[in-house]
């Protein structure tokens, strides 16, 4: 007997490799006793849960190494982009500091030539005064 069974793929339990899971099952009914049969067919029902839940977990396994490879990957270039941005703040901290400096120098500089100006003008108003008073 064809155990696969022949069939046209209208009858029920066919599938897209042509196996006739009720051809098989009445095929087999007429060599092995019924409750044997169902037993074997638990077991291997079992086995192809198994087989399922091991191919699933060795994918999310599979895809768990992956992902964490890529963050590890990650990690390494954050890391290398933290080091130069941290270079980078000490580097405007310190120009900032400079540029601070810097400001209070000139400001400091502003407020003397104001008071010379101040002065210059002053003397200038004294010296005239003076000046026209001589004449």
């Amino acid at each position: 007997a064809d155990e696969g069974g022949s069939n046209n793929g209208d009858e029920p339990g066919d599938d897209d490799a042509g196996f006739n899971a009720h051809a098989f099952v009445a095929a087999k009914l007429e060599h092995v006793a019924a409750d044997a049969l169902e037993r074997d067919l638990q077991t291997y029902e079992r086995h192809l849960e198994a087989a399922v839940l091991k191919c699933v977990h060795d994918e999310v396994h599979e895809a768990f190494v992956h992902v964490s490879g890529e963050l590890v990957s990650m990690e390494g270039t954050i890391a290398r982009v933290q080091h130069p941005l941290a270079d980078m703040e000490a580097k405007v901290g310190r120009m900032r500091g400079s540029i601070e400096a810097a400001r209070g120098e000139a400001q400091t500089v502003l407020r003397q030539a104001a008071r010379h100006e101040v002065a210059r003008g002053f003397f200038a108003a004294l010296l005239e005064a003076s000046l026209v008073h001589n004449d």
